[in-house]
């Protein structure tokens, strides 16, 4: 069947004896709303009107990740019209999200030699030389699929897909809107352009598609899922978790569900229900990673260091490449003093995310405290040129410049990481040691006394400015600071 648009349905006027032959086309959806009930034909052949309808159940089934069901019904239609080229499309597409590439391939191509020109079938299977990491070939196909049907939104579709594969978000989200405005019907597309959204960082505007998403197809986990994420990322804790317990109602064995939950409670400060929900998720699959690795995050924060370590290591022997879990591990790791360990799981994280900016911190460190600056220096410089708004890294940085001795350069850093966290009275302390290690005991005096004016309980900064007035030799305002210091249970 090489024209995708339209159907030729024959039908056989028979009065007593054979009369003519009537044509009429039928327009072809993607979606149908069941099996037309038609009497027997008087040929045995199933009428056009029952197989566009079986067709579009089966493609109904595809987006609705029904795959056994959604094979069946585009075999049968491919059993009953061998020429029906957007069948092999749909059946080929089923084979590769079910990761039967060779099938898929086999589909698409017989789809191919049914209509050279398909649109559908070139989409289709850009997707799967997409896979394959041909992008080359994915963009000819996806691009020739939109020549020839400039008005189908499922092409525009597939080649966001496309564009999403090189991060070019952007221009995804261009292909996006034109699908969903051309059909509003599909949870797919909406689901995708709300993640997309996301991905660009506009998470607001993400919501509205995705509980458009959600209006199409309750069941759908994706949405659910991305909905309940963007919801907590906007401070809608309430919304996240009725997302989450919708997923689970609808998906009780998928433990991302269960992921979803624990993530939300953990930000509500809830570490107990997070615990649960982390908890059901490895029951509900053991292999599930993450499920651990949130769970030794919850239990660090319970001072359970030792289970904490223990749910990370689970975690990364499932996954060993998960930077998150290394990180995390890290941190345990030097919670207990146990540098070495701290140290190599630091450097693990960066190894298998070199945009975890957080690692370069706290692997510069262990650094700056084994007196290696300039390492320190140097994964400082990583953590800003990945995060240049990173106020900490500055700080950090300042403070192996000041432990260098390059005390004006620290200066320069302290005076960043002020611009962008104005009031960190740490950094305020760290400004006024090392205006005095430069000898500058005014400017000394007056950055202690901001980081004493932003936290009156700051020991450490009445000690640090008793000391700049031990140097000025103003050894009365100097020992008051001091006393200062000790009643508020800093000890040098």
């Amino acid at each position: 069947m090489k024209n995708r648009v339209t159907i030729i349905v024959v039908l056989v006027l028979t009065i007593g004896v054979i009369g003519g032959l009537v044509a009429m086309q039928m327009s072809q959806s993607q979606f149908g709303s069941g099996i037309n009930i038609a009497p027997e034909p008087l040929s045995g052949e199933t009428p056009s009107d029952d197989l566009s309808a079986l067709y579009e159940q089966g493609v109904d089934a595809y987006w609705r990740g029904n795959n056994s069901v959604a094979h069946d019904l585009l075999t049968q239609v491919i059993d009953l019209d061998p020429q029906f080229a957007e069948a092999y499309a749909f059946r080929g597409a089923n084979y590769r999200v079910t990761s039967d590439l060779d099938r898929a391939f086999e589909d698409f191509s017989t789809g191919l030699d049914v209509d050279p020109n398909n649109a559908t079938v070139l989409s289709m299977m850009s997707r799967l030389y997409l896979q394959r990491g041909d992008t080359n070939k994915a963009v000819e196909l996806v691009n020739r699929s939109v020549e020839f049907a400039p008005d189908d939104a499922l092409m525009y579709y597939n080649r966001s897909r496309v564009y999403q594969a090189f991060s070019d978000f952007s221009t995804a989200q261009v292909d996006l809107e034109r699908a969903v405005e051309l059909d509003d019907t599909v949870s797919d597309y909406f689901q995708t352009l709300g993640w997309n959204l996301r991905r660009l960082g506009r998470i607001q505007e993400s919501i509205q598609p995705l509980e458009k998403a959600i209006e199409i197809d309750p069941n759908d986990t994706f949405a659910l899922n991305s909905l309940g994420i963007s919801y907590r990322e906007v401070g809608q804790y309430d919304k996240s978790l009725s997302m989450g317990e919708r997923y689970i109602d609808v998906a009780p064995n998928d433990p991302d569900a269960y992921n979803l939950v624990g993530i939300t409670q953990s930000q509500l400060g809830d570490i107990l229900q997070a615990i649960w929900a982390f908890e059901q998720s490895v029951a509900v699959d053991p292999q599930f990673s993450d499920g651990y690795s949130n769970l030794g995050v919850e239990y660090r924060k319970l001072g359970r260091l030792h289970d904490a370590i223990d749910m990370h290591t689970k975690a990364l022997e499932l996954e060993p490449n998960n930077a998150d879990a290394y990180y995390n591990r890290g941190l345990a790791f030097d919670d207990l003093d146990m540098e070495d360990d701290a140290f190599k799981d630091y450097s693990n994280t960066v190894r298998y995310n070199p945009s975890f900016h957080q690692a370069y911190l706290n692997r510069g460190n262990i650094y700056r405290r084994r007196g290696e600056y300039e390492l320190a220096i140097a994964d400082y410089n990583s953590a800003i040129e990945v995060l240049p708004q990173f106020g900490f890294a500055y700080w950090n940085r300042g403070i192996a410049y000041g432990y260098a001795g390059d005390y004006e350069q620290a200066i320069d850093d302290y005076n960043t990481a002020l611009f962008l966290n104005p009031n960190d009275p740490k950094i305020y302390n760290s400004l006024g040691i090392d205006y005095a290690n430069l000898g500058d005991y005014d400017a000394s005096i007056e950055a202690y006394e901001k980081a004493i004016q932003l936290n009156p309980n700051y020991g450490r900064a009445y000690y640090g400015l008793g000391y700049t007035y031990d140097l000025m030799g103003d050894s009365e305002k100097a020992q008051e600071n001091y006393q200062k210091a000790e009643d508020l249970g800093y000890r040098r």
